[in-house]
């Protein structure tokens, strides 16, 4: 079965704010994710959140879309990370758990298929920005949700891959200029 994203989602916009360097709710930038949508780091810009800023707390599984940009990424919040706001770089898409796992749509919208519609959507402006309305319209597959948990665990483990082949590839590097260096000193 095929559902366009705003039947099985709820889609907003982040928070355009200034943030700080202390305080206990995050601001989720773009510079904390990688081009592939890992976070590299715990943030260390914050924001404070009260009153109608509530609204704008991520709950466990909403997925971050960054919709501006060349890098248009996708990450799923778990709210282990603590609670977090993304700034207004990023869509945030609150799918409805009973139908979409929440890594399955993460790991589908990181697909270099869908990685390039969203490239020839936000084409035509001098910053490549995704528009709500076109966004809204992304056919997604709804498979069974034991399929969609076994497509998630598969892309985690994917993912689990690549960080051990790229620490892999920095410890030889660091080897190969450890035993030049040897070579060429005498020590």
């Amino acid at each position: 079965m095929i559902k366009s994203l705003k039947e099985i989602a709820n889609i907003k916009f982040g928070l355009h704010s200034q943030s700080q360097e202390y305080g206990k709710v995050l601001y989720l930038q773009a510079g904390h994710f990688s081009n592939k949508g890992k976070l590299l780091q715990i943030p260390t810009s914050f924001i404070d959140v009260h009153g109608r800023l509530n609204e704008h707390l991520l709950e466990d599984g909403d997925i971050l879309l960054a919709g501006k940009g060349n890098r248009n990424f996708a990450w799923c919040y778990r709210s282990n990370l603590g609670p977090a706001v993304a700034s207004s770089i990023f869509f945030v898409i609150q799918p409805r758990q009973d139908l979409i796992n929440p890594e399955y749509l993460t790991a589908y919208f990181n697909l270099e298929k869908c990685q390039l519609h969203f490239r020839k959507l936000g084409e035509g402006s001098n910053v490549a920005s995704i528009r709500k309305s076109e966004l809204g319209e992304l056919n997604i597959p709804i498979l069974t949700m034991k399929k969609q948990l076994e497509i998630a665990a598969i892309s985690k483990l994917h993912e689990e891959q690549i960080e051990i082949t790229e620490k892999i590839q920095q410890r030889k590097h660091e080897l190969y200029e450890a035993v030049m260096n040897n070579l060429t000193t005498g020590k």
